[in-house]
């Protein structure tokens, strides 16, 4: 488990990242491949994690399969719902999937980047962190 407030976690966490997580990402083509090769590689483990998993399915701009796991999942409803209904999207989400509009789709990439900053912060990764656009943002309406 990785605890934010540990201070050697950045150092855990470069050392995993260099030793086990590149050598498998450098086999993989896509990051729609590497969620993939993780539902392959253990379905069971993907289950437990719905609100993981459908934030994996957010980012790559896949809100029907998004919508479904909330809808369906006990876990990735309680983790999801409050934030989409601060945003304002829960019901949009919900009835539309990926017929969510363009500015409720960036809306979500927001929020999908503010928590990406807030690791980046708390695992002292700034110095190799760039941020980038998620498939969300960049795929068309």
């Amino acid at each position: 488990m990785w605890l934010l407030s540990d201070p050697g976690v950045s150092e855990t966490l470069c050392k995993q990242i260099e030793d086990v997580a590149l050598p498998r990402l450098r086999d993989l083509g896509s990051d729609f491949d590497y969620t993939r090769s993780l539902q392959e590689e253990d379905p069971y483990t993907l289950n437990r994690a719905a609100a993981t998993y459908a934030l994996y399915r957010i980012a790559e701009g896949n809100l029907d399969a998004a919508r479904d796991l909330i809808a369906t999942s006990e876990f990735a409803s309680y983790v999801w719902l409050p934030h989409l209904k601060r945003l304002g999207l829960d019901e949009k989400l919900l009835a539309l999937g990926n017929k969510l509009s363009h500015e409720d789709r960036l809306t979500l990439a927001g929020l999908l980047h503010e928590w990406e900053a807030y690791s980046v912060e708390k695992l002292k990764l700034g110095k190799i962190w760039e941020r980038t656009p998620f498939p969300l943002e960049t795929m068309p309406s």
